[in-house]
């Protein structure tokens, strides 16, 4: 690049440009470089089919935060992985709480309204609401009162976000490998987009369909037992989730200081900074969410 450019000397503009593709270069051959394991990874891998029957002991909560959000279509979608998990037998081994922090008091009477419907039909199964009038520490605060007042009634919890679903089998296998693997405190899975309707979204959705998995092979040969935590999809053991990730406000004003947003990524760093497996499992299949409908979106999010 700086040959191409030297024939009449450098100029600043031309030095910017060398600056943004010595840094695109290096984030491009990284990627490539995670590709390339992934692909080698997958190769070599034999899959290995799970067990279908349901032995678990353990008793798993579903965490869905809820934040002014069309309550039904969550609501719709809890039901339906309720039944999946009926039908499969696995009903006794989770349960499930909506955790909600809406602030706009229309949508917080509709989304009562919802709640209290489903627990009209549903009197003695195991669906519980939460609405925090405060929203104290916004999404990890939210999850961290569940932990500090619930926690201890469950080995796990499957945190979701409000547009996530999964399937019963994709749930049982996070428990089945919970279950197997007393140092891990945290299992990720890799969601695939869903329900995608413009074109930008449409177009994450073919990108993750097309190489999703060759990358989250490569980023989990890369990782190892000190992978990450993407707040959603993932499953969790609470202990010690409770005891080593609670976070604290930074000092100042925000954006640099408050509640810090990126909570997933510091949970994870924290849990192995305590000696616990943070695992990335893209192998796992049935995990989905939607994604933001444009770029604006996505940036805001």
């Amino acid at each position: 690049m700086i040959g191409g450019f030297a024939k009449d000397g450098v100029n600043p503009l031309e030095w910017l440009a060398i600056i943004i593709f010595t840094i695109n270069f290096f984030w491009l051959t990284s990627a490539a470089a995670t590709a390339f394991a992934g692909c080698s990874v997958l190769l070599s891998t034999k899959r290995q089919v799970a067990p279908s029957e349901v032995k678990s002991r353990s008793r798993t909560a579903i965490v869905i935060p809820l934040y002014n959000e069309r309550a039904a279509k969550v609501v719709g979608a809890a039901e339906a992985m309720w039944e999946a998990l009926r039908e499969r037998d696995a009903q006794n081994n989770f349960e499930i709480f909506f955790l909600s922090d809406t602030s706009d008091l229309q949508l917080a009477e509709a989304e009562e309204a919802v709640i209290q419907d489903v627990l009209r039909r549903r009197p003695n199964e195991p669906f519980f609401y939460r609405r925090r009038k405060h929203n104290w520490m916004k999404k990890q605060g939210n999850i961290g009162d569940f932990v500090q007042r619930w926690g201890g009634r469950y080995e796990y919890m499957a945190v979701l976000d409000a547009d996530s679903l999964m399937t019963p089998d994709g749930l049982i296998e996070l428990v089945r490998r919970m279950d197997h693997s007393p140092k891990t405190a945290l299992i990720q899975t890799l969601p695939m987009i869903v329900s995608a309707r413009t074109v930008s979204a449409r177009g994450q959705q073919f990108g993750l369909r097309a190489h999703g998995g060759l990358f989250g092979a490569g980023l989990a040969w890369w990782s190892g037992g000190a992978g990450n935590f993407w707040g959603h999809n993932a499953i969790i053991r609470v202990k010690p989730f409770a005891s080593h990730a609670k976070l604290p406000d930074l000092p100042g004003k925000a954006p640099l200081g408050g509640p810090i947003l990126s909570h997933d990524f510091i949970e994870a760093a924290l849990l192995r900074r305590a000696g616990w497996r943070v695992e990335i499992a893209p192998d796992i299949e049935g995990s989905y969410e939607e994604t933001p409908p444009t770029l604006i979106d996505v940036a805001a999010r």
